[in-house]
């Protein structure tokens, strides 16, 4: 096999891995064992695989390199030495050494592709963008399509999730092929500030308008909070450092017309998927609010009172039922279960990590929180319990010892784009590397996660070549 196919190879399998996560569910086999319910092989896993594969050879071939790198090493030694200890001391040895296992081979990827980009020429980086951007338009159609037939088929054909249905908003949440409407969103990210960054064009606005729109649909406020939160710290930067960014309050009202043209389906999809039900349209915004707000404004919901009629003589009350319809919407409360869900999760997890001086090193080990919960703090909870913060389910895993080595490079990179901040290469690099550290604060997921260790590893293997590359 040629050196150049094998590079066209390795590139579309690149491509693929930093935008394709919207396909991260489906199509794939489901091979959940050890209480590892999100275990699975699919299309887009196998490219991932493909491509640690294919860097094998160049892997082997920069080893000196690597050897020498003592913070590289250093960190997988760390790394390592947490895992095996956590295997070593859990109660269920198998799923800490298959969750284990995951969290490598997230790394692997993440160094692979960092190898990759390297090796690529200034036209295929002009390549990848440019397919980066034709990402988020083709999703963001995609996406609008997925609200559409949802709103007439409740299950969107068998592409919802089993928490994306009409009946919690009023509307459905869109996932497109991925797990969740929240890893939808992470998915987008990259194309998102892909297009923010990039010089004015038909493409760039379009990618960002419908990018916009397609993040709106998810109704992900963990994605909302990580493009809010990261432009406002990239302003403030770029403030202090007196920095010309007209270019990105030029793409702020873009931004917001997405945004809320996305909002606009969501609202229009729910009044007429309950045409029928008083008060819909109240009762829609009312449940958007208090996602939006993240349940602290609470907005009084519209009822209507039915009476039943006294029964006759000739009538047993036992035969009056009450008949709901179909079409009738309520706001269930899932923001707040949903709070109190992911905030007792954590907080069980992080007691675990503070149980005694080796978790609060090493952790209880990755996928052994559950049992570790049932033997040592006597707490019914499930084997697979979980942590919907990244963060604090890597911290309860695998301790300060594990959790710093994975937490470094991030800031690492950050520390190095807001040196170099005054180039548009470090603008994005900054900007989407603060977005995803933003949203691992909304979730706990490894195989979700795989598109967010290949862009790290990328910035992070990248960095000191040169920031002033346009890209």
């Amino acid at each position: 096999m040629s050196k150049n196919l094998i590079n066209d190879i390795q590139f579309w399998l690149l491509v693929t891995v930093i935008f394709g996560g919207a396909f991260a569910l489906h199509p794939s086999l489901n091979l959940a064992i050890l209480d590892f319910p999100s275990l699975r092989l699919g299309l887009y896993q196998l490219v991932a695989v493909s491509l640690v594969l294919s860097t094998i050879p160049i892997l082997f071939k920069k080893r000196q390199t690597f050897l020498k790198n003592r913070y590289l090493i250093g960190g997988f030694l760390a790394i390592f030495l947490a895992m095996a200890i956590g295997v070593f001391f859990a109660e269920a040895h198998l799923r800490t050494a298959l969750y284990s296992l995951s969290l490598l081979f997230l790394l692997v990827v993440g160094l692979s592709a960092g190898v990759v980009y390297t090796e690529l020429s200034k036209t295929k980086k002009h390549r990848l963008v440019k397919f980066g951007l034709w990402s988020g338009l083709v999703f963001g159609i995609l996406a609008i399509i997925q609200l559409v037939v949802a709103t007439f088929e409740p299950t969107g054909f068998g592409t919802l999730c089993s928490g994306c249905k009409a009946d919690v908003f009023g509307f459905p949440r869109i996932n497109l092929f991925a797990a969740e409407p929240q890893f939808l969103a992470n998915a987008l990210l990259p194309a998102f500030f892909l297009a923010l960054f990039q010089p004015k064009s038909r493409l760039t606005q379009l990618s960002l308008f419908f990018t916009a729109t397609a993040i709106a649909l998810t109704f992900s406020r963990g994605g909302f909070l990580a493009i809010f939160l990261a432009i406002i710290i990239f302003i403030a930067i770029a403030s202090i450092k007196r920095l010309n960014i007209s270019f990105l309050y030029k793409n702020l009202p873009l931004i917001i017309i997405g945004t809320f043209f996305g909002f606009t389906l969501l609202f229009l999809s729910a009044n007429i998927r309950y045409s029928s039900s008083p008060f819909i349209a109240h009762n829609t915004l009312v449940s958007m609010i208090d996602q939006l707000s993240l349940g602290r404004i609470k907005i009084p919901q519209k009822t209507v009172i039915k009476t039943q009629p006294a029964p006759s003589s000739q009538q047993k009350t036992s035969d009056i039922k009450s008949t709901p319809t179909k079409q009738d919407f309520q706001p269930t409360g899932f923001v707040e279960a949903s709070a109190n869900d992911r905030l007792s999760a954590s907080d069980l997890a992080l007691k675990s990590w503070l149980s005694s001086p080796r978790t609060l090193f090493f952790g209880v080990g990755l996928g052994n929180l559950g049992s570790f919960i049932q033997k040592h703090l006597h707490i019914s909870v499930p084997t697979d319990q979980t942590v919907y913060i990244f963060y604090v389910l890597l911290l309860s895993g695998l301790g300060i010892i594990g959790l710093l080595p994975l937490i470094l490079p991030s800031l690492t990179i950050i520390f190095f784009a807001i040196k170099n901040i005054c180039h548009p290469k470090a603008q994005l690099i900054f900007s989407l590397t603060t977005a995803l550290l933003i949203h691992f604060w909304f979730f706990g997921s490894f195989i979700n996660t795989i598109h967010c260790f290949a862009i790290i590893g990328i910035f992070l293997y990248n960095y000191p070549r040169d920031y002033a590359e346009k890209v």
